[in-house]
């Protein structure tokens, strides 16, 4: 039952990210105002964080955390992933799938980070302005807690 509500969160913290793919793109960045992209991630990350919460994952709990950006220029994407590369995340980077336009996908896991809501607001907010100051998009972020993956 543990595992079902596991795969159940898993899918919608994917879904949240799909949505979320679907309703920006690094064009948008021009379309409105960027406070606007960083008050919507910081808007999901306690929606995400109380998802947590719900199957047990308590605030002293460390994961890592697997996270998304977009950029339309491969040189963003190479910047982009060398400042992650030095807070030691694995990070890769490559072109999307979506064939309308030319974009790059950034993502990867940070080291394990620790489950609070105000550490992953902060954490939140920092990856928006890594994305922001190499022209990317910040996509949001997700974990599964019961993935040797992520613990």
């Amino acid at each position: 039952m543990k595992s079902e509500k596991l795969k159940i969160l898993f899918g919608v913290l994917c879904l949240m990210v799909i949505v979320s793919c679907n309703n920006t793109s690094p064009k948008s960045l021009t379309e409105k105002p960027i406070n606007e992209d960083l008050k919507h991630q910081l808007e999901m990350t306690p929606k995400t964080m109380q998802e947590l919460r719900k199957i047990g994952v308590t605030e002293d709990k460390l994961l890592k955390v697997e996270f998304f950006f977009y950029t339309p220029k491969i040189e963003d994407a190479r910047n982009l992933s060398e400042d992650l590369k030095k807070l030691n995340y694995d990070v890769d980077y490559r072109l999307g799938a979506d064939t309308t336009t030319i974009e790059y996908v950034v993502t990867g896991l940070t080291t394990k980070l620790i489950m609070t809501d105000d550490a992953m607001i902060k954490w939140t907010k920092e990856m928006w302005e890594i994305g922001d100051k190499n022209h990317a998009e910040f996509d949001g972020w997700g974990t599964s807690p019961e993935s040797e993956e992520f613990n």
